[in-house]
């Protein structure tokens, strides 16, 4: 498959994180988004098998309301 056909996973990795998370926390988040494996989809679960996942961060989420600003949150995240 053409790359241009590819969605850039990374830059939805951070889209999706930096939806879940309050401005007033976003330079941190910026921090933390620099050392999180989001290129690797290969993680250890429980059991200690290694598998190979489609997405670091599952597709549903839920809504959240803090000091009036809405935030998403990730229901699950496969980061190693």
């Amino acid at each position: 498959m053409l790359n241009i056909f590819k969605r850039n996973k990374t830059s939805e990795y951070q889209e999706r994180l930096a939806k879940a998370f309050p401005k007033m926390l976003q330079s941190d988040l910026k921090v933390v988004l620099k050392i999180l494996p989001l290129k690797n989809h290969k993680v250890k679960l429980h059991g200690g098998k290694i598998y190979e996942v489609d997405s670091l961060i599952y597709q549903n989420d839920f809504k959240l309301k803090i000091d009036n600003e809405t935030i998403t949150i990730p229901q699950r995240l496969y980061f190693d």
